[in-house]
């Protein structure tokens, strides 16, 4: 860094200045520096964190789910006799943050990371594909994430998936002209899966009409006025759960009496649903208690004896992408190509329920469609 002063300039002014911008280039250079522990095996996690987010709690379950996955590898000899060390970094509050945090984490020789969710990673996905020195695990639900990033797995919920178990609640047996309204959150997230949704339905005889709405919306009474003009017996929703009562509500009040289907809500959300619609709504088996395995119950126990409280299905994701990373990293040596190849074509009982990766290393979970 050069700093030029003119002769005119007041010495003392000068000298403070120069001070000043010295602190702030070794602050900026501490914000984008990560001190990768020594004699440990390490994963970075790059999440929305902060209070102020959006998914803020849906990312907190995450950590929490991983800090505890941490402490059972650690208590168990660690990995391949190494400790396990998880840094931890928070997404900022916009697009040049995230980038900026993915990229100290990729630069930083931590070849191990965990990066959530959509709206956060979706942009960083192109530039982190060419990474043949990372292996990462995409927690978010973007159908294409694992098929565009041959270094990549996803441990997490699979847009595809939930939006094809949606489609299941679509009848139409005499192959009549049938009107279907799908309405997404206005985001990458939701959009992606809802076009995967919009493909899973439509056909010759069915009508597929799209809209769109702001996150955190609250009036939903001009989309169900639409929805009874057109006569749609089907209403889809793909969103962030927030809004599923808010949507009930107004499609009620207006008089709707047909299926109404939403997507797995990132919160423990209940549907409310008093009128006389089908509703149906997307579940993991794990948050409806069908999972019943040792290793399921093994993490509730562990959970509630650490945090006094019930594990979210985030939890279980993120207690999951660490303990099958740290599988993965053991039997490869922490080579990133063959820690990759761990998870081709193979099942395996987690926290969350069976978990079953394809060979683009993309995987499904257990799901159920609920009335």
């Amino acid at each position: 860094m050069l700093i030029f002063f003119t002769m005119k300039s007041n010495p003392y002014l000068c000298l403070y200045k120069f001070c000043g911008i010295i602190c702030f280039a070794l602050f900026l250079a501490a914000c984008s520096s990560v001190e990768v522990p020594r004699n440990a095996e390490t994963m970075g996690v790059v999440l929305p964190l902060n209070a102020d987010a959006p998914d803020s709690k849906l990312a907190n379950d995450v950590k929490s789910g991983m800090l505890l996955a941490a402490e059972r590898i650690n208590t168990e000899g660690g990995i391949n006799g190494k400790r396990l060390e998880i840094i931890f970094k928070d997404t900022g509050k916009d697009s040049y943050e995230t980038g900026q945090a993915v990229r100290t984490m990729a630069d930083s020789g931590i070849k191990f990371l965990h990066l959530g969710f959509t709206n956060q990673m979706l942009f960083e996905m192109q530039d982190l594909k060419d990474r043949d020195d990372l292996f990462i695990n995409y927690l978010c639900t973007y159908p294409p994430a694992t098929v565009s990033n041959k270094n990549s797995v996803r441990i997490f919920l699979n847009g595809a998936q939930v939006a094809s178990l949606m489609a299941t609640a679509y009848e139409n047996p005499k192959k009549e002209e049938i009107r279907v309204v799908i309405l997404n959150s206005a985001d990458n997230s939701c959009k992606s899966s809802a076009d995967y949704l919009s493909f899973q339905i439509k056909d010759d005889d069915t009508k597929v009409y799209r809209d769109v709405y702001s996150r955190g919306e609250k009036d939903f009474d001009i989309f169900a006025e639409q929805i009874i003009r057109l006569k749609a017996p089907y209403f889809f929703n793909y969103g962030h759960g927030t809004e599923v009562n808010k949507l009930l509500e107004s499609l009620s009040k207006k008089g709707f009496k047909g299926t109404f289907v939403t997507n797995c809500p990132e919160e423990n959300i209940k549907m409310e649903n008093e009128s006389n619609i089908k509703a149906y709504v997307v579940r993991t088996n794990f948050e409806i208690e069908k999972v019943k395995s040792a290793e399921s119950d093994r993490f509730k126990k562990e959970y509630m004896s650490k945090y006094n409280s019930k594990p979210s299905w985030a939890a279980a994701y993120g207690y999951d992408s660490v303990i099958l990373f740290a599988k993965a990293m053991a039997a490869a040596n922490s080579d990133v190509k063959k820690s990759r190849e761990f998870f081709l074509n193979k099942s395996f009982d987690a926290a969350i329920g069976k978990i079953e990766f394809d060979s683009m290393a993309d995987s499904t979970s257990e799901l159920s469609l609920e009335k």
